[in-house]
């Protein structure tokens, strides 16, 4: 591994988070705790020496640096949070929220916007509402929501319905009834908001392909005013 390139080593890691990813949708837990491993170790060893500013970098310096890192961070906390779901398809529960941490403290200097930051606190929500710790998981699904808002211009994005939807389902579960319909309320309001924007980006799509049947003008044979 250590005589692989560095871009040859992020395309071996790409290779082994989709072998990954088709195992976990089989229900085979442990093989795809395996390759998500592998493509961990193969992320966190490979940063982006050359986007890392010098020491005492100027500020410009450290601006250009900033998305070449933000990038790495993301992918090594993706691969983080790909472990720990496979630990809780498995019933490790503990171990998978320990992983869901080490991708929160990835992300920690990412934007407030990031949803690679999004993702984390759902799943961190899903862990906890697993063991058995509403007020936790409410509370990671409260900032998830927070960091999506901050995001989903328009609120169009599925991860704001998925966020929306769990929270109106845990609050109800914990007699906040009143909070749980107006989540789930919002929640359909984005959905639909989320449908529509889908059906105008398709009619613009259509538009700009012709239509159906529409000929192709024929610019040469169009005459041309004096």
């Amino acid at each position: 591994m250590a005589e692989e390139t560095a871009p040859e080593s992020v395309t071996l890691a790409n290779a082994l988070t989709s072998l990954g990813r088709c195992l976990h949708a089989k229900g085979d837990f442990a093989g795809a705790l395996m390759q998500h491993r592998r493509a961990l170790a193969i992320r966190e060893g490979t940063p982006p020496t050359s986007g890392l500013p010098p020491a005492n970098p100027t500020a410009a310096a450290a601006v250009a640096a900033a998305p070449e890192m933000q990038h790495w961070s993301a992918a090594v906390a993706s691969s983080l949070n790909m472990v720990a779901n496979a630990l809780q398809g498995l019933g490790r529960l503990e171990e998978a929220l320990a992983h869901h941490r080490r991708a929160l403290e990835t992300t920690e200097g990412a934007p407030p916007s990031s949803l690679s930051l999004a993702h984390t606190l759902n799943q961190m929500g899903d862990v906890f509402e697993a063991l058995g710790r509403q007020d936790e998981a409410i509370d990671h699904h409260r900032r998830a929501l927070a960091v999506r808002e901050a995001r989903d211009y328009g609120g169009r994005r599925l991860g704001m319905v998925k966020t929306l939807q769990r929270l109106a389902v845990l609050l109800e579960a914990r007699g906040d009834v009143e909070e749980a319909n107006m989540f789930a309320t919002r929640a359909a309001a984005v959905q639909d908001a989320r449908q529509q924007h889908q059906q105008h980006q398709q009619h613009q799509q259509h538009q700009h392909q012709g239509g159906p049947g529409k000929k192709p003008t024929n610019h040469a044979a169009l005459t041309l005013p004096p």
